[in-house]
């Protein structure tokens, strides 16, 4: 499957040509025009890479990547700027967007970032999962050790720990 991507361009030839383009790439793409539409969009939907247009927008562009990434702060953002938007895309890194492209592009270079970008997060996902599943599977060889022991408080304690780490709860009981 690939990446469900947002195309946040307020020029509508640009944005209905580039989400043209990625539909053509098999890609699940949405495209707006304002901040507001932007935001809503992400936060809704399952986005995984956010094509930002940071171009003559500055401040507000670094705002809406901000909403963007408060509503869904897994979303990726890659920053569509100009050769003048050097700084503003720099602060854009800074605030967390994972890459930029400069405009005029090859459709071909982006695709390859958005490709890179996918990847790095579906691994960041796996590599979460994993260490949550392992860490469930610790607590429970812990609880096992104390209950061998003869501490079956201490056992039950650290098994409702685990229980609570499957169920997203705090792990604290009254």
């Amino acid at each position: 499957m690939d990446a469900k991507i947002l195309v946040v361009v307020k020029d509508s030839i640009f944005k209905d040509a580039l989400r043209e383009k990625l539909d053509k790439r098999g890609f699940s793409v949405i495209a707006v025009s304002e901040r507001s539409a932007a935001v809503e969009a992400v936060a809704g939907n399952e986005i995984d890479i956010v094509l930002l247009d940071i171009r003559n927008q500055g401040k507000e562009a670094m705002q809406t990547m901000t909403e963007m990434k408060q509503a869904n702060p897994t979303a990726e953002v890659i920053m569509l700027a100009s050769d003048f938007d050097i700084s503003w895309s720099m602060e854009g890194m800074r605030q967390g967007a994972a890459d930029d492209i400069t405009v005029p592009f090859e459709i071909d270079k982006l695709i390859f970032k958005i490709h890179e970008i996918y990847r790095r997060k579906k691994s960041r996902i796996s590599f979460r999962k994993l260490r949550s599943f392992l860490g469930v599977i610790e607590n429970a060889m812990v609880a096992a050790t104390f209950a061998q022991a003869g501490e079956f408080e201490t056992a039950k304690e650290i098994h409702g720990r685990t229980e609570d780490d499957k169920s997203g709860s705090s792990g604290k009981r009254d």
